[in-house]
């Protein structure tokens, strides 16, 4: 009866074990600010240029589930109408988590300073590079301006 409740509880235990996940986390990591940043401004550039397609090819597929490839040119078109042209960025905040272990991934949070020629603004880009793709992917494209509401 013993070896049945021992082999009862090992088996329980690795079946708990089979249902964890074990992941390390480092944070703000200069070399990926870099390809973060980097991701960041091939965007600022594609809508500096009006190129669309070309910025489209940032965002992932996530995004796209919550937002339509047309809605997202249409931000991109009140963007343009609103606050005016594309003139500078700044990087205002930033940070960056890698993940290792089970779940492996990483996560990068970027907040900018954007003048246009009419208004600035703040816009905040998230990103994620999963480990089995080699791109990193934008998953949310925020733009706060008061010259969205003037």
């Amino acid at each position: 009866m013993r070896n049945i409740y021992l082999g009862l509880t090992a088996l329980s235990f690795c079946l708990f074990l089979a249902g964890c996940r074990f992941n390390a986390t480092r944070t703000g990591q200069l070399s990926d600010k870099s390809d973060g940043d980097a991701v960041a401004n091939k965007l600022f550039s594609a809508l500096s240029d009006h190129d669309y397609s070309r910025a489209d090819k940032l965002f992932g597929e996530e995004f796209f589930k919550a937002t339509p490839l047309d809605s997202l040119h249409h931000i991109f078109d009140m963007t343009t109408k609103k606050l005016g042209g594309f003139k500078s960025n700044k990087l205002l905040d930033w940070n960056t988590s890698e993940i290792s272990g089970t779940d492996e991934r990483t996560e990068y949070l970027f907040v900018y300073e954007v003048e246009y020629e009419k208004y600035s603004a703040k816009e905040t880009i998230r990103m994620l590079k999963k480990a089995d793709e080699d791109d990193i992917k934008i998953l949310r494209y925020d733009i706060d301006s008061q010259g969205f509401i003037k």
